[in-house]
């Protein structure tokens, strides 16, 4: 996706806002048609927290709930299988609950940026163009800047993105299987600037149903790509 030896998308999220009033009546429904129609899928619980299924060879999970699903892939080398998993997921849900809109559509991306040392992390986000920090205004307050924290929401058309930089240290997964993979301190270094991308639009979607989620998740994959390197 981008082409940074030291840059790794860490976790990649999808999650869809909808009404149903089937959801208690059709989760068994729900599950054996995943199961049956996507068979790399299974399910590993249900109760509170919602129905929540795995494909653990792709590192791949949802949780679905009432009025919400949520999807996760950490540890992502290839873009197209969560795509394809996320519509695949996606158009189950809205067969089996009969959902005939959506009320939020949101793709969030988790970048990580290997460095040696926090302080390195530091220097590096002070340095960055479109921060401007002018050090001789704050100097009265202190000497040095030891940490630096950067949200910003901007807004075209009907879509926001919501992004925020800062230094990130011993990012943890609560999947602690992935914790002890080979590939953990590839994907999840020690020292690291973690770039958040939250990419979505709300309220209610004209011909939400129209939605293609792949198409969705291509364009806010692509919007970063494009302007990443005006972060730096």
């Amino acid at each position: 996706m981008l082409q940074d030896i030291n840059l790794k998308l860490n976790r990649v999220v999808l999650e869809v806002r909808y009404r149903s009033l089937l959801w208690m009546d059709r989760p068994g429904q729900l599950m054996e048609k995943i199961e049956r129609d996507m068979p790399d899928w299974k399910f590993k619980e249900f109760g509170q927290g919602g129905l929540k299924c795995l494909d653990q060879r792709r590192r791949l999970r949802a949780s679905v709930h009432m009025d919400k699903v949520i999807i996760v892939q950490d540890f992502v080398d290839n873009l197209n299988q969560f795509k394809k998993a996320s519509e695949n997921i996606m158009g189950q849900i809205c067969d089996v609950l009969e959902i005939k809109d959506y009320s939020r559509i949101g793709n969030r991306y988790f970048f990580l940026r290997k460095v040696d040392s926090a302080e390195e992390a530091e220097k590096v986000i002070s340095r960055a163009k479109f921060l401007k920090i002018d050090h001789e205004k704050i100097k009265g307050f202190g000497d040095k800047v030891i940490h630096i924290e950067a949200v910003i929401v901007v807004q075209k058309g009907d879509v926001k993105c919501r992004l925020e930089i800062k230094a990130a240290k011993e990012i943890l997964h609560d999947n602690p299987s992935l914790s002890l993979s080979k590939i953990a301190k590839e994907y999840a270094p020690a020292h690291a600037i973690l770039y958040d991308f939250d990419i979505f639009q709300d309220a209610e979607l004209p011909d939400s149903m129209d939605v293609n989620i792949s198409d969705f998740i291509q364009r806010a994959a692509k919007t970063i790509e494009n302007n990443f390197y005006l972060l730096k």
